[in-house]
């Protein structure tokens, strides 16, 4: 953008645009947005950041006031129960912002979106706190890189189709855009994934919560990379 000047001026343009528009008419922030939600590169850019880049910084910063409890030799199991707590902890900090001040027609679909939220981050920081306590405890350094690509891909996923469920129906179908058409089909079908991706990962989360519960550290051949 620095190179061309006037990229860098319509950028700009379109920051005080969204900045200046009013937050109770969501009708003129789906103006300004529409024409570049038709050029399926800025989704694209979109998607490496939210889906690809956030990812990788949060699942390695949520649990990181862990790493002060490592001199306490922490188990697993306690490393599985901060983890998760981190995670719940980060995504009601996150949260507060989308529920300050919601439209009253959007209350409940706010509501279910983060409630699902909530559960991802708390699944996915149970396993990376899960991975640390066994990498420092019981020198299981593979098992923590196995837990954060795991959480690091679920989220990955999640927030992929979380964005083509908002995005994705602005986006009109083209035969000479295999990409838009791409996105359009994605975003008509991510409720049904996000459904299917939170019901897994709260089953695992109450799987693993049991066999840690039961005292076993998840540290046999069952789950044990």
């Amino acid at each position: 953008a620095s190179s061309r000047p006037e990229l860098l001026a319509e950028l700009e343009q379109f920051g005080l645009r969204i900045m200046n528009a009013p937050v109770d008419d969501p009708e003129v922030l789906e103006r300004i947005l529409m024409p570049y939600l038709q050029k399926p590169g800025v989704i694209t850019g979109a998607l490496f950041m939210v889906s690809g880049v956030i990812p990788l910084i949060e699942e390695f910063l949520k649990p990181l006031a862990m790493w002060f409890l490592i001199p306490r030799k922490i188990t697993p199991r306690e490393g599985f129960a901060l983890g998760l707590i981190t995670g719940a902890v980060f995504a009601l900090v996150e949260s507060l912002g989308n529920l300050v001040n919601p439209l009253a027609d959007m209350w409940s679909v706010v509501i279910i979106g983060r409630m699902g939220t909530a559960l991802l981050h708390s699944f996915t920081s149970a396993l990376v706190g899960w991975g640390i306590a066994s990498a420092w405890s019981e020198r299981k350094v593979l098992r923590l890189l196995l837990a954060y690509l795991v959480a690091v891909s679920t989220h990955a996923v999640w927030n992929t189709f979380a964005l083509l469920l908002g995005f994705g129906p602005m986006v009109s179908p083209s035969a000479a855009s295999v990409a838009a058409g791409l996105y359009s089909t994605l975003g008509t079908i991510a409720p049904f994934v996000l459904v299917f991706l939170a019901l897994v990962m709260l089953f695992l989360m109450y799987w693993l919560s049991r066999r840690l519960g039961n005292g076993s550290d998840v540290q046999d051949a069952d789950i044990e990379p």
